[in-house]
């Protein structure tokens, strides 16, 4: 596999889309969130596609750079790290994700809506930083 400069500015300007969709609601308070069905299934929605743009973007980099297949998500977010692709500091922000992902796939009638909106203000928190680190690629 070799690398795919077009593949990431393609998967960029997609989840760029994701953020911005998810921005609308940045300012609802977590009482709200909680109450409104509507806006906590975009939400979660939103994220699930957002978390599953920044793994396809990792396992991309990690096979065709470095010729490295994650066996977790988690695992891929910290490769990404220790390969001096994204930085620790924004590592630390996103550590987690790939395990939430997993949470919002499978254990959609058993989510916890607390955890959905406190990764929600991390993921809004940590975006602008992980484009900016990936298009230093491109």
């Amino acid at each position: 596999m070799t690398f795919d400069k077009s593949l990431i500015q393609e998967n960029i300007i997609e989840f760029t889309k994701v953020i911005s969709e998810l921005e609308k609601y940045k300012d609802i308070p977590e009482e709200e969130f909680k109450q409104n069905l509507s806006i906590r299934w975009t939400i979660e929605r939103g994220l699930l596609a957002g978390i599953n743009i920044i793994l396809d973007i990792a396992n991309h980099i990690l096979a065709s750079k470095y010729k490295y297949y994650p066996s977790t998500y988690e695992e891929a977010l910290k490769e990404l790290q220790l390969r001096g692709v994204i930085s620790k500091e924004l590592y630390a922000k996103m550590k987690g994700m790939g395990s939430f992902r997993n949470v919002l796939a499978h254990e959609y009638i058993k989510i916890d809506p607390s955890k959905v909106y406190e990764n929600y203000k991390k993921f809004l928190e940590f975006c602008p930083l992980f484009i900016e680190e990936i298009s230093r690629l491109i």
